[in-house]
């Protein structure tokens, strides 16, 4: 992922721009969002991180299923598919 450019007051993260959005949620929800956020630079920031893997869902379970048929004594092979997924990231 390329290093985050300023363009106004927004910082672009990656190779697509974040547009404005609404949600209507209750208070104990937006506090609740806010705790489970606290570490991110902001809640867009962990709103995406903790939907990524739903976005590469199927390209996940074909990695991962393609290294269920590898033999098991392929550890190199295995180790590969795992860093295919985790580049995912």
């Amino acid at each position: 992922m390329s290093q985050p450019t300023y363009k106004g007051k927004f910082i672009y993260k990656g190779a697509s721009l974040r547009r404005v959005r609404s949600v209507r949620l209750t208070d104990e929800t937006w506090q609740a969002l806010h705790e489970l956020a606290k570490g991110y630079d902001s809640l867009a920031d962990f709103l995406e991180d903790s939907l990524r893997p739903i976005q590469f869902k199927s390209e996940i379970e074909l990695i991962l299923n393609e290294s269920l048929k590898l033999p098991a004594n392929c550890g190199g092979a295995i180790k590969k598919k795992i860093r295919q997924v985790l580049a995912l990231f």
